[in-house]
C-alpha cells in the first residue's frame, strides 16, 4: 500500500515489484496492449516508466528517475476527474509542492498531465510519500485506493488477479519463482504459459534486464 502517511514500499522495492509485474505480463500476453502492467527502461533519459492500465479508462503511469519516483493516477469516473468539474480543470492543489523535476516529466504530450486524480511522489531524501495540499470536503473518491492495489506486493495476490484477468490457471510455484527472483528459464517461462513465443518472449525479456 502506498499513501502519503506511511507505506510498504520504498522507492526501489516498488520498482521492483512492478518489474516482476511487468516479466508475468510478458509472459502471460503476447499482445503488447491487452497487458496490465508494462515497465519501460530507458523512457527518457535517466527515466523508467512503469505503466498500469485496466483498458477501461483508469491508468497509473509510474517515474523513476535519479532523483526518486513519481505517481499519477487517473481513475475516469472518480469525482475528482477533471471531466467531472463544471467546467475542465484539475482539483485544486492535485501538483501543489510537486518538484520541478517531477513536473518536467509531466510535460511530455504523451503523458496527458491534465488526466489525473491523485499524484504522489518520493524523492529518495525523503522519508515517505507526499501529495498535493487536497481538500475533499464531501467524501470524494480519487481512486487510489482501487488503482495502488493493483501493485501486488506478492505472489498469492498477483495469482488470484491473474487467474480471472488471463482467463487461465496459473501454477502458484511459478508465480513464486518470479517474485522469489529465481532464475528464468525456458521451463519456467512455459510452466507459466505454455502456449506462448518462447522466443519473442526471452527477448522482452532481455530488454526488460531479467535474462540475458
Amino acid at each position: 500500500m502506498i499513501s502519503s502517511n506511511k507505506s510498504v514500499y520504498s522507492i526501489d522495492s516498488l520498482r521492483e515489484t512492478l518489474i516482476k509485474l511487468a516479466t508475468l505480463n510478458i509472459i502471460l500476453c503476447d499482445e503488447d496492449w491487452l497487458r496490465y502492467h508494462r515497465f519501460t527502461k530507458g523512457w527518457d533519459e535517466h527515466v523508467d516508466l512503469a505503466k498500469i492500465d485496466n483498458g477501461s479508462g483508469d491508468n497509473l503511469l509510474i517515474f523513476f528517475t535519479d532523483k526518486g519516483c513519481l505517481i499519477k493516477g487517473f481513475a475516469h469516473e472518480s469525482e475528482v476527474s477533471p471531466y467531472a468539474q463544471g467546467e475542465f480543470k484539475l482539483w485544486d492543489g492535485m501538483y501543489h509542492g510537486l518538484p520541478s523535476h517531477f513536473e518536467e516529466l509531466l510535460d511530455d504530450e504523451s503523458i496527458e498531465k491534465d488526466d489525473v486524480t491523485f499524484c504522489l511522489w518520493r524523492t529518495f531524501e525523503d522519508g515517505r510519500w507526499n501529495k498535493g495540499d487536497i481538500k475533499f470536503e464531501h467524501g470524494e473518491d480519487d481512486g487510489s485506493g482501487f488503482l495502488l492495489e493493483t501493485i501486488f506486493s506478492n505472489a498469492t495476490s498477483f495469482g488470484e488477479w491473474a487467474t480471472d484477468y488471463f482467463e487461465m490457471e496459473i501454477p502458484k510455484q511459478h508465480i513464486s519463482s518470479i517474485y522469489n527472483d529465481e532464475p528464468i528459464t525456458d521451463e519456467l517461462i512455459l510452466g507459466i504459459n505454455a502456449s506462448c513465443d518462447l522466443e519473442a518472449v526471452k527477448e522482452e525479456l532481455k530488454e526488460l534486464g531479467v535474462i540475458r
